[in-house]
């Protein structure tokens, strides 16, 4: 008959007090394979994290500020997020701009939630991977899908 041998937190002792005394007897590799797993697992909660704040936004469900005022504005005029999303609502809705045919034209539209607010377009794709990087563009995944939640990079 085996016995299993259970870890159990002394009562003293706070569960990262335990886990500190746990980590400290084993061996390097064990260390080394849970330091990986919890790297993986705080990407992937972050990725949830993520994902829920789109899927939110999606359904018209995203938070309102505190002391949110329609008519106050954001502060981010003239910055390269808002110059995209005037662009891309121009290309959209504007017959006179020159890439209308290529957009609007053929019915490319953008998410209506964000026609006219652009906290919320700019709340949705903040959180995009990569979108804080220099270089970063924003693309539509589906070049024949909206500008629209799911469809964005």
């Amino acid at each position: 008959m085996s016995q299993e041998t259970k870890l159990q937190p002394a009562d003293n002792l706070t569960p990262e007090e335990f886990l500190l005394e746990t980590m400290s007897t084993l061996s390097p590799e064990i260390k080394k394979i849970i330091d990986i797993l919890l790297g993986k697992l705080g990407r992937a909660n972050k990725k949830i994290e993520i994902l829920q704040k789109q899927l939110d936004l999606a359904i018209g469900k995203a938070p309102i500020a505190k002391n949110f005022n329609p008519h106050t504005t954001h502060g981010m005029t003239g910055t390269r997020i808002y110059k995209n999303w005037a662009n891309i609502k121009s290309r959209c809705f504007n017959s006179n701009d020159n890439d209308y045919p290529r957009y609007g034209g053929r019915g490319i539209t953008i998410y209506p939630a964000w026609i006219n607010d652009f906290q919320a377009f700019y709340d949705y794709v903040s959180t995009l991977e990569n979108y804080h990087k220099p270089s970063y563009t924003l693309d539509r995944i589906n070049n024949d899908g909206n500008y629209e939640p799911g469809n964005l990079k």
